[in-house]
């Protein structure tokens, strides 16, 4: 007897065969309905295989495709953050193999232009308690399926839009000073801008803290901090505590209510309430700490003794993991194995990379970290993207011994290795990635060290590195004033939704950093004086002439 494809048996003898390849089926009927989900798999399929097999394939094993173009026809491209990409991988899983929709039906819809249309159909069949979160995060992002404006209409804009940075045509009717392209994109930004416009009710200390999640940073409203717990946690704590808030408001928490839990007192009380039922994919991330941490939710209890500190934690991880890869040198605190390490006279990518593996399962990189450039996480957009790498080298770190991903990542091969152990989907996620990894960690273009010194809440004019200093025009800088202006123009650059780093390094080596600058903020050249100054501040040596 042979299991069928839907779970009867049958003889060979009586089976169908599929007319491309050896594969049997109970009865025709049962052949025609698995067809166009077989053809992935197939010898010879019987139609062309197209970017929805690829999707399809990668939606039964609940991974990322791994196709550039796949990842272009079906919108992950537009996804702006991995949050955003991951629930549009959900979306996906759902109508392909929870609602039955075949590659080839999904083929057409994207064919003609009615992809979300479609979605948006399909769904309006099942029951509203039953369609899901994807559903939700669907209808409030149906931009991200629709073709950008740029790609239909050649024009300079005077404005654009706040939340995705196309050409905007109407501002915001309360405050007259925001512009949006379409009402998607306002409802979408309008948990950031509320703090900032002119709303029908007061603004609490909630709204600035959704604001802040919004904004991918910790809140700079003393309220919020107090209110919030904030001021009860360390630095390292004050993100995790931020990403908490943000699973509270994914999940669907009103700033109002959450005002009301913490002024009623109930604050610890609802959000424990709101996070032990959710999945662990969820929660992963801030789950152990929030258990460790609840006085950060209720002021009335005392912060000491209710928890191990992130430092505490981290100084665990590292004296396990020395125990597992310290060269037989017994240690039994951080000071003895530095010591060791000296003695041992290992490599500073050796160094780094020890570092970098015992804070792995814990928390990612921050940008004063050298780490932050030589394992990739500069190439991301925000804290979001930065979560969604740093999960993916504690898969990888799970899927390869420690000796393999060293080597790995002292020979320049991390891409490789991501690959071969079934994460390139997820490496495909962050354009930019390969580009960092192939050189690293001996060497990286100077953007990234520019941009790491833009990231870095600590950075002072002092710290700029040479290659910075030379190839980024702060060396024409007179003044702490004039860097501080330099400084917030990269800062700008780099949060625009259409920069680029690798354009920006170009233009770098060709000289041309005002025009590209020009490029990405158009109506810089209007203001004169402050045209001029730039033009001035971001001259450098390049190019260099051609030696013959």
């Amino acid at each position: 007897m042979i299991d069928c494809v839907c779970e009867r048996d049958f003889e060979p003898a009586s089976g169908v065969k599929c007319p491309g390849c050896t594969t049997l089926y109970c009865s025709q009927s049962c052949l025609d309905r698995f067809a166009d989900f077989h053809a992935r798999r197939c010898a010879n399929p019987v139609r062309p295989l197209t970017t929805a097999d690829t999707l399809t394939t990668a939606v039964y094993a609940d991974m990322f495709p791994d196709d550039p173009q796949t990842l272009e026809d079906y919108f992950f491209t537009r996804a702006r953050t991995a949050h955003d990409k991951t629930h549009l991988l959900g979306l996906y899983i759902g109508v392909v193999k929870i609602l039955d929709v075949d590659p080839s039906r999904l083929h057409e819809w994207r064919l003609s232009g009615k992809l979300a249309e479609n979605i948006k159909a399909l769904y309006e069949t099942v029951p509203p308690v039953a369609r899901g979160g994807y559903h939700a995060w669907f209808l409030k992002n149906l931009n991200i399926f629709e073709p950008s404006p740029n790609a239909l209409v050649s024009l300079t804009p005077n404005h654009r839009c706040a939340s995705c940075g196309a050409p905007a045509t109407k501002k915001c009717s309360k405050c007259q000073k925001v512009w949006y392209c379409s009402k998607e994109c306002q409802v979408k930004e309008w948990s950031g801008h509320r703090v900032h416009c002119d709303p029908k009710r007061p603004i609490t200390s909630a709204d600035h803290l959704q604001a802040a999640v919004h904004h991918n940073k910790v809140p700079d409203d003393p309220e919020a901090l107090s209110d919030y717990g904030f001021n009860r946690v360390d630095e390292i704590g004050r993100k995790i505590l931020l990403n908490v808030y943000r699973v509270v408001f994914d999940e669907g928490v009103h700033p109002r209510d959450l005002h009301r839990w913490q002024v009623e007192g109930l604050l610890l009380h609802e959000v424990e309430k709101l996070l032990r039922p959710l999945p662990s994919w969820k929660t992963y991330q801030v789950m152990g700490w929030f258990t460790a941490h609840r006085y950060a939710f209720d002021p009335s209890m005392p912060v000491s003794g209710q928890g191990p500190s992130a430092a505490h934690l981290l100084e665990v991880e590292f004296l396990k993991l020395w125990k597992d890869v310290g060269d037989g040198a017994p240690c039994n605190t951080v000071d003895e194995v530095n010591s060791a390490i000296e003695r041992l006279q290992w490599s500073k990518e050796r160094i780094e990379f020890f570092r970098f593996r015992a804070m792995l399962f814990l928390f990612h990189p921050a940008p004063n970290l050298r780490s932050w450039i030589s394992f990739g996480f500069c190439a991301c957009r925000d804290e979001s993207e930065e979560g969604f790498l740093g999960l993916t080298y504690r898969m990888l770190a799970e899927r390869c011994s420690y000796d393999e991903f060293f080597t790995a990542y002292n020979s320049s091969k991390l891409v490789a290795l991501l690959d071969a152990k079934g994460l390139r989907g997820r490496r495909l996620m962050l354009p930019y990635l390969e580009d960092i990894l192939s050189r690293s960690p001996r060497m990286n273009k100077s953007v990234w060290d520019l941009k790491q010194h833009i990231q870095d809440p600590e950075s002072v004019r002092l710290h700029v590195i040479p290659s910075v200093h030379v190839d980024y025009g702060f060396m024409n800088c007179k003044s702490d004033s004039e860097y501080e202006d330099l400084k917030d123009m990269y800062k700008q650059i780099f949060e625009h939704r259409d920069v680029n780093p690798l354009k920006l390094h170009e233009a770098c080596i060709s000289g041309k950093l005002y025009e590209h600058t020009v490029g990405l903020f158009p109506e810089l050249k209007k203001k004169k004086n402050r045209s001029k100054k730039f033009i001035r501040l971001m001259k450098n040596l390049y190019p260099l002439p051609v030696l013959e």
